[in-house]
């Protein structure tokens, strides 16, 4: 960068020197050298067409150090976020995140990510338009949809939760998030038959999922489907997913997913 810098003071010296017709050290020497060859004006132009293409380099070396740092610093700061929200310091990752989609507002991916944060802080209003942030962005954003869709069913709005799913799935048919979601938010109203249709979907197009295998879990408990619900349980555990004590709570009474 201090290159560039040097380079763009340099070009604009000897412009001011040519035009002044004040040449000094080499910059002088060169000057004088093409007013005798071809004329006061012709090396003046020369000079100053010399020293824009100097100036140019400058001026690259320059924005170039500083877009790489800008870069450096976005991808510091979208660490930092993953790791506050692995961590659960979701207010800490919030600041980030508005932070972040100061410098680039119209990043969609982020804006999802900020409407998760607040779907885990209650903020459901705040969720809700951070979701619909990303559709006026991208109209095209399934994750967008089925985001509104988890929220809806959290909010107990069911057909809303289901209309958003279907849209996410006229966009992107093997979004298996979104048939998870909406198998759970038929669980939730006691329509056990849907749920298992569309967590079948679901499998079917990824059997190897987490989301899904547990979601399927979660309905065959349901449908008193012990011994499918038991082997899928057994899949999950050589997977070593993460959640296997919740399941256990569901399958034990202790907790209900309705």
């Amino acid at each position: 960068m201090l290159f560039g810098i040097l380079l763009i003071i340099t070009s604009i010296v000897v412009t001011f020197l040519t035009i002044g017709k004040t040449p000094v050290l080499w910059e002088g020497y060169v000057l004088i050298t093409l007013r005798n060859n071809v004329g006061e004006v012709s090396a003046t132009i020369i000079m100053i067409v010399l020293s824009f293409v100097v100036f140019m380099i400058g001026f690259y070396k320059v924005s170039s150090f500083y877009i790489s740092n800008n870069k450096k610093s976005k991808k510091q700061l979208l660490r930092e976020i993953k790791l506050d929200y692995e961590k659960g310091n979701l207010e800490e990752c919030e600041e980030k995140v508005l932070a972040f989609l100061k410098s680039e507002p119209s990043n969609e991916h982020v804006w999802i990510f900020l409407g998760n944060i607040y779907f885990l802080m209650d903020r459901d209003e705040d969720s809700e338009k951070a979701f619909l942030k990303v559709i006026s962005i991208n109209p095209y954003s399934s994750k967008a949809y089925n985001g509104l869709g988890v929220l809806y069913r959290k909010l107990e709005e069911y057909d809303k939760a289901i209309e958003y799913c279907n849209k996410a799935l006229n966009i992107n048919p093997r979004d298996v998030l979104a048939y998870c979601n909406m198998a759970l938010t038929e669980l939730q109203r006691y329509k056990d038959d849907k749920a298992l249709e569309y967590i079948k979907i679901a499998h079917k197009i990824a059997p190897d999922n987490l989301d899904v295998l547990s979601t399927l879990a979660i309905v065959y408990h349901y449908n008193n489907m012990i011994e499918r619900r038991d082997r899928i349980m057994k899949i999950l555990k050589e997977k070593s997913y993460p959640e296997m004590e919740y399941l256990y709570q569901i399958f034990k009474d202790k907790m209900s997913w309705r």
